[in-house]
């Protein structure tokens, strides 16, 4: 019984060591480009909320997946601490942090970030030491880097990160997948794709920027020189074993109806394989020559489709589209130098081609795409040009096209440099009127820089960017990015469109040989991050505040992929917004209440269900408020209203000027008599002309004289005797006063009544004995100070002086 365990228990420990071959290690060291300055460490623990606590001689450490945060006592903060050496932590149930330091207790309170001391009693049997599973152990005291050195094990997180401790500082470890690597056929330098084909015969023909065309016979998923049968295509049309150049940049390939193989290369032009038994062809070559106006019109060519019946469409890079028409063994080609005179003049720059159903075409330039239909007469083709606006939301979203694809359903997807994909419905290709759906970064693509496209067997598109890959789901509108954690090695994905084979297996050109790998088994992470907040689900923010921010984090710490953060502030935003900075800033917030809402991808780049939501209130300043409104708009309507009767004054006062003939002079004293009547102030006193004997009035002058006169002195006694009583009296308006007052008594009519109060007062005192307060009252003041005042201006001395 026991020979059979042991029989067992090797198996199994072969099958184990099998298995964890395809795996490697990924260790993330920690220092103080991270925010940790503690070499030495004593414990570590994860929270239910997912972080990360460190203990270590230099006190208490929080840790995000981004940076570490460390508390302890600092001088005068009154933390209770005796020393920040912290010797063991441990989750309380209330969620803040018990520590042990310098063999006392403490608290953490994670909302105050303060330190409380706590009774020992019944906290000793809460720390505990951290054991490793013995397989984990002893894989990681394997690893080169711990290999004779000693290694202090801490904690195992929730996703299978080891937590150590050694010399080499604090380190996380993990095993991952091994990652892919290119393939190449040459040991040394660049071999950049150029061209991928799967022909008819299940032979896979790749060409490199060196000049070589290789071709694998019996492919079986797998690119390794080891298991497949390599030929290698001479300048002859033989595919020999020995490794040869054909001589040209190969960039595409095409097979027709009779099995002929086209490629197309740059700067040479158009080559045509003609089966010659067995891995043996003719080699017919295609170039332009400018006295042949039936010749390629460019000897750049980038891609090639079979239209059938003979003919074959290319796309060159300067000449723009080339219809080869077949007859036996020659070759015409009908382009806008012959025949396709309507094709348009701004997409001679053609890149790639796309035959949709029977005699639809596409040709995608660097100038927009541009669509036409074959029909039994090629000369009368009907070019469409459809490009970018920019004042209309579903059209192209860049014009640089760089690949086409049609899928299963019969749509159509658009590889554009800086757009992104776009797609045109198949019942959108029967009009002239094209509308595209639109996928870029806004949507999660790792990049708008796409190049080629693909469809797998699943129905999934693979878009093929500089330094990354996407598998997009476009009926879910679904995104998932491979990059960095996918691949090893340093290169950069090529232009060609990759091939898919039936059995899930993709080849993608590169400039370090193909990558290849099965789409089946291509499967990301399922772990759904928690998303943290650096605030409470609440926040509130003063009035004063200008701006403030909000950090935030997807506690995932097996991050292969930059973490992508969606947020939408409900009020402000009216989309979602992407990217990869965890911290929000806002400046001139308005006052009220939203809602923050925030989603992000795991640490494997996929989307996955961890909304959070937390409301932010912003206080109003009271000139934000309703009130100071309402009392802004009731100030505004008082200034309005005292304006419309200044106004309206003004124009009365203008309308009474015109019925009287007034000088310049006049027409100054009078505005300035009516606006001091308005203006609050002390009276402007002016000596009085009341004699009679001024020759130069006319005789209703002087009766208007005596009429007003007569009435002042009869009613001099009259303290509120004033220019409208007057005005009454005289049955005239007020500025028809003042202007026959100011032209006979040199004076207005405020003035003519002091001067003869003070005239009655001069009489008074001169023959009357009673006292100064009794001779202002009969002279119609009501002040005697004021009385006084008045006197001594018109007469230079005081009434008492004036009396003696």
């Amino acid at each position: 019984m026991k020979r059979i365990f042991a029989i067992i228990s090797c198996v199994f420990f072969s099958v184990a060591v099998a298995l964890a071959s395809d795996d490697i290690a990924r260790i993330n060291h920690f220092d103080e480009r991270d925010g940790f300055t503690e070499s030495y460490v004593t414990c570590v623990i994860q929270d239910k909320e997912g972080f990360i606590w460190v203990s270590s001689w230099n006190g208490l450490s929080l840790y995000d997946g981004y940076r570490f945060v460390t508390f302890k006592g600092r001088p005068g903060d009154g933390c209770p601490l005796e020393t920040n050496r912290i010797n063991g932590i441990v989750e309380m149930p209330d969620h803040n942090i018990l520590c042990k330091s310098n063999n006392r207790y403490y608290i953490f309170d994670r909302h105050r970030k303060t330190f409380k001391a706590v009774a020992a009693a019944g906290k000793r049997h809460l720390f505990h030491t951290f054991h490793p599973s013995a397989r984990a152990k002893d894989r990681i005291k394997a690893m080169p880097e711990y290999r004779d050195i000693e290694v202090k094990f801490l904690c195992e997180d929730r996703q299978g990160g080891i937590w150590i401790q050694s010399n080499r500082g604090l380190e996380r470890v993990r095993f991952v997948r091994r990652p892919l690597v290119t393939e190449k056929y040459g040991s040394d330098g660049e071999e950049s794709i150029r061209g991928l084909f799967l022909d008819r015969h299940n032979r896979l023909w790749i060409a490199d920027k060196n000049g070589i065309v290789r071709v694998l016979e019996n492919y079986k998923g797998s690119l390794s020189l080891l298991h497949q049968s390599c030929l290698f295509l001479d300048s002859g049309g033989s595919l020999t074993t020995v490794p040869t150049s054909f001589g040209a940049n190969v960039y595409c390939f095409c097979e027709d109806s009779e099995g002929n193989i086209w490629m197309g290369t740059k700067p040479d032009g158009l080559y045509r394989l003609k089966p010659n038994g067995i891995n043996k062809y003719y080699v017919s070559h295609y170039t332009y020559h400018r006295e042949d106006k039936w010749s390629i019109s460019d000897n750049s060519v980038y891609d090639i489709v079979d239209g059938g019946n003979g003919t074959l469409f290319v796309a060159t890079f300067h000449g723009g589209l080339n219809v080869a028409v077949r007859k036996d063994d020659s070759v015409r080609f009908l382009n806008n130098k012959n025949v396709l005179t309507s094709y348009p003049k701004e997409a001679l720059q053609s890149r790639c081609l796309l035959k949709a159903g029977n005699n639809m075409l596409l040709v995608g330039t660097t100038n927009g795409l541009v669509v036409c239909r074959i029909g039994k007469s090629i000369a009368e083709t009907d070019f469409l040009l459809s490009r970018r606006n920019p004042e209309q939301r579903w059209t192209l979203s860049s014009n640089y096209i760089m690949g086409l694809l049609l899928l299963h359903n019969g749509s159509v997807l658009i590889a554009t440099s800086g757009g992104g994909i776009d797609k045109i419905e198949k019942k959108s290709l029967l009009g002239r009127d094209f509308r595209y759906e639109h996928f870029s970064s806004s949507q999660g693509l790792s990049s708008d820089m796409t190049l080629a496209l693909c469809e797998d067997i699943a129905g999934k598109v693979w878009v093929v960017s500089e330094a990354s890959l996407s598998r997009v789901d476009i009926q879910r509108r679904e995104v998932m990015n491979f990059s960095k954690g996918l691949f090893s090695g340093s290169f950069a994905f090529t232009e060609v469109p990759p091939v898919c084979l039936p059995d899930g297996h993709i080849i993608i050109g590169t400039t370090q040989g193909t990558l290849s790998f099965n789409t089946l088994s291509m499967t990301k992470s399922s772990f759904v991050p928690n998303i943290v907040f650096n605030c409470g689900d609440i926040i509130d923010v003063d009035a004063d505040t200008k701006e403030f921010s909000i950090r935030f984090a997807a506690l995932d710490y097996n991050k292969e992929e930059d973490i992508v953060y969606a947020y939408r502030l409900d009020g402000v935003d009216t989309a979602w917004h992407y990217t990869t900075a965890n911290e929000l800033h806002y400046v001139g917030l308005r006052p009220g209440n939203y809602m923050l809402h925030v989603k992000s991808t795991n640490g494997d780049g996929v989307w996955v269900n961890n909304e959070r939501v937390i409301s932010i209130h912003k206080d109003a300043k009271f000139s934000e408020t309703p009130y100071s409104w309402i009392l802004a708009g009731i100030f505004i309507a008082l200034v309005f209203f005292a304006l419309y009767k200044v106004v309206e004054y003004i124009r009365r006062l203008q309308r009474e000027i015109k019925d009287i003939t007034l000088t310049s002079n006049e027409k100054i004293a009078l505005l300035g008599e009516r606006l001091r009547e308005l203006l609050p102030g002390e009276e402007t006193m002016e000596k009085a002309d009341t004699s009679s004997d001024n020759d130069s009035l006319s005789e209703a002058e002087r009766e208007f004289a005596g009429k007003v006169k007569n009435f002042v002195r009869d009613n001099i006694a009259n303290s509120d005797l004033g220019v409208q009583s007057i005005a009454d009296a005289m049955f005239v308006s007020r500025t028809v006063l003042f202007v026959k007052v100011k032209r006979i008594f040199k004076c207005s009519p405020n003035n003519l009544i002091l001067n003869m109060r003070i005239e009655l007062a001069k009489e008074l005192l001169s023959t009357d004995s009673a006292s100064i307060a009794e001779v202002a009252y009969r002279c119609g003041f009501s002040d005697p100070k004021y009385f006084s005042r008045c006197f001594k201006k018109l007469t230079g001395k005081r009434p008492t002086e004036y009396k003696h």
